[in-house]
Parts: C-alpha cells; sequence; structure tokens
C-alpha cells in the first residue's frame, strides 16, 4: 500500500511539473544544445502579383510588363534553455540556407522545391529579421515557369499555394544542426494596375 501511495505521488509531481513547463509548442521551435529558436512571419495571407503593366507611350493602355522579386522578412527569435549549468555559454546560431516548399490548391499547378542561401547569424537570446525569396522574378516571365505571368492571365483566376520556409540552421559553438520553420498562403494573381 505504501510503495503504491509513493508512486502516486511521484506521477502526480511529474505530471505537475510538465504542466508548468512554459517552453512553447514544439510545432513552433526548433530546439539545439543550448537554445530553441522560433520563426514568426506576421501576415498569414501574401499577396503576389504576377505582372505589373505600365503604359509606355501614354496611348492609355497596359502595354509592357514588368516583374519584380517577391521578398518577405521572418522574425527568428532565440531563446536560452532554462537552468543551464554556469559553465554553459549559451549559443548563437546561423541560418545558413531557406528551404521554400509550395503546396498548391486543387486547381494550381505544381511549384518546384526552392534554396536559398541566408547566411544571417541569431544572438543567442536575442532576434533578427531574415529576409527570404518567395518568387524570384524570372518564375514570373519564364514562359516554362509554372508561375508564368500569361498562363496566370489566361486562366482568369489566382494560383494559390500554402509556402512553408524551412530555415536551416548550425549552433556555432557546438555544430549542431537543426532546423525551424514557418508559413504563409500565397495568392499569386494579376491584380489590377495604375494604368487600367
Amino acid at each position: 500500500m505504501k510503495k503504491n501511495m509513493i508512486y502516486v505521488l511521484i506521477v502526480g509531481f511529474l505530471v505537475f511539473i510538465a504542466a508548468c513547463d512554459d517552453s512553447p509548442d514544439v510545432d513552433d521551435i526548433s530546439g539545439y544544445s543550448t537554445v530553441y529558436l522560433s520563426a514568426d512571419y506576421s501576415e498569414a495571407i501574401f499577396d503576389s502579383d504576377c505582372a505589373t503593366f505600365i503604359d509606355t507611350d501614354d496611348d492609355g493602355l497596359c502595354d509592357s510588363p514588368t516583374f519584380e522579386e517577391d521578398d518577405i522578412t521572418i522574425l527568428v527569435t532565440s531563446i536560452a534553455y532554462p537552468d543551464l549549468a554556469e559553465s554553459v555559454t549559451v549559443s548563437p546560431v546561423m541560418i545558413e540556407q531557406a528551404v521554400i516548399t509550395y503546396t498548391p490548391d486543387a486547381v494550381s499547378p505544381a511549384v518546384p522545391e526552392r534554396t536559398m542561401n541566408i547566411g544571417i547569424e541569431i544572438p543567442a537570446g536575442s532576434s533578427a529579421l531574415v529576409p527570404v525569396r518567395i518568387v524570384e522574378a524570372d518564375a514570373k516571365y519564364n514562359p516554362s515557369s509554372p508561375l508564368y505571368y500569361g498562363d496566370v492571365i489566361a486562366s482568369g483566376t489566382a494560383f494559390k499555394y500554402t509556402v512553408q520556409i524551412t530555415l536551416i540552421g548550425t549552433e556555432q559553438l557546438t555544430g549542431i544542426d537543426n532546423e525551424v520553420t514557418t508559413q504563409l498562403y500565397l495568392n499569386y494573381a494579376n491584380e489590377v494596375d495604375a494604368c487600367q
């Protein structure tokens, strides 16, 4: 009987400790050996214009398309693990790369995964802004691209994607690699231009 009571007390104590843990949800963070990272993009939806038309000869017609890259900025925050030994130095993390993955809706064309180099250090216990390009300009004007502006215009609708950005980093003092993710909803369409 006494052993059972001790067992119940121990289990209850462990449940209490777990309930008091104020660490972020594991889906939102990336754990290294001295810090964990969170990644946050402030807007749920990103509207991308497949082409911006201009009136080059002042005849009132939108006769010349121009193309711009689409960049976003992700806030990456480093938080040190609590109760680290005094001998442990909290490490910065170098974000080496971003992997951008596009999941289309039922009617939009598939878009290949992209990887881009980053090279931004997240100081230990601090934050930094990480720029990520989610649509390249040449993807808009290249006829072989699934994001070719002519195909968007011909479709008469928007292409829609869930875009996941995976930031791959290395903890500088330990060499441990890990990743943290965030995502957004991409609405890729031909928006109304000033010359229209």
